[in-house]
């Protein structure tokens, strides 16, 4: 799976800054004035990428937590930094609030920066916060976290309402399962054949009505005439290739994507049995045709057969959704006119990115 490469914190050499203590609001006042100074430096030194003032500014204790990246110490940070392999081009916070307590501060805001790293464009839209404590008069940083901010104008928890199942593709099933275990703590559940598509799945839950499908060949039906579906003849190694969303009255739906310029699969029927010989019945875009690298999801309508998630593991839940692509203003614009709250930043690569809740704490899955 495809991993981020990035640090996240990045500050400069400003002198020794110093809060003198008189107590009351006119010294608190002077503080919070010097940690907002503090953060016009940091931005600027993010551009400039100067390691020799981070080395100088982050306490020796530093610690940064970022997504798609193991903590990081203050020795691992300066060694990305220092290898050049890492710019910026954009470095902007917004929203920011400077909370004082003491010889201790608390920085929270937004960051939208763009970067460069071993010449992949990426960009991030996080939210962070950022501790600080005064040592010998000295303000240093302690400590970083970012996570990833909702789209102006959209909720995570409308998006994810809408996801009915993610698909995780996969040379061979049983890689894909063993996989998924490991990563999340959860062994998936038998599903069922696909007759004439060649594939099987197996399923975890990540709500009562959204699920995460693991599809891959099927050893015990023949090799299908055409091309397996998600692009599983070409895998080297499972990943997300693509997602469906909850629809009804599909052939309107994609009559309407159709005239706001989104291409969607012809709607057709599908079906599979489950191993405790229940049917079930379906109807969708067809997801063999796939719009902009599969970000673009198909629509599926259970119709009265129960949902998939209900006989699915359970132990897992889907807390965010987000995506990569080199031409992100063009997806967006088409999962806009489908009503898609779905972020999509620049990426070297199409990827989907799923954070699940599971036993073994928040983990991506790519």
């Amino acid at each position: 799976m495809h991993r981020l490469c990035c640090i996240v914190a990045a500050w400069t050499w400003i002198g020794v800054i110093s809060v003198q203590p008189p107590a009351g609001s006119v010294s608190e006042a002077a503080g919070v004035q010097e940690l907002t100074k503090l953060e016009t430096v940091w931005n600027d030194a993010h551009l400039r990428g100067d390691a020799a003032a981070l080395d100088r500014l982050w306490a020796e204790d530093l610690t940064v937590a970022v997504p798609a990246m193991p903590v990081l110490t203050k020795k691992d940070s300066l060694a990305i930094w220092r290898s050049g392999r890492v710019r910026f081009d954009r470095y902007e916070t917004s929203d920011v609030a400077v909370r004082l307590y003491g010889d201790s501060a608390v920085v929270t805001g937004r960051l939208q920066r763009s970067r460069t790293i071993n010449g992949r464009a990426m960009d991030d839209d996080w939210r962070f916060t950022k501790t600080y404590v005064r040592r010998a008069g000295a303000w240093q940083v302690v400590a970083f976290h970012a996570s990833p901010a909702a789209q102006d104008g959209a909720t995570t928890d409308g998006l994810l309402a809408r996801v009915d199942h993610l698909v995780y593709a996969t040379p061979d099933l049983q890689l894909g399962i063993d996989t998924l275990e490991k990563a999340l703590g959860i062994r998936a559940a038998a599903g069922g054949q696909h007759p004439g598509r060649g594939t099987r799945n197996a399923l975890i839950a990540l709500g009562p009505a959204s699920y995460i499908e693991i599809i891959g060949p099927d050893p015990d039906q023949p090799k299908p005439d055409g091309p397996r579906p998600f692009g599983i003849d070409g895998l080297n190694a499972p990943r997300l290739m693509a997602w469906a969303a909850k629809g009804q009255d599909l052939d309107q739906l994609a009559a309407d994507a159709r005239r706001r310029g989104v291409a969607l699969g012809d709607v057709t029927p599908g079906s599979r049995r489950r191993p405790d010989g229940v049917v079930l019945a379906w109807r969708y875009t067809d997801p063999r045709t796939v719009v902009a690298d599969g970000l673009v999801p198909f629509f599926i309508d259970w119709g009265a057969t129960p949902h998939p998630a209900t006989a699915a593991a359970g132990g897992a839940t889907l807390v965010a959704l987000r995506a990569e692509h080199p031409d992100p203003a063009r997806v967006q614009t088409m999962l806009d006119a489908l009503r898609l709250d779905l972020r999509v930043l620049r990426g070297d690569r199409p990827a989907l990115i799923a954070a699940v809740s599971c036993p073994r704490g928040r983990v991506e899955v790519r």
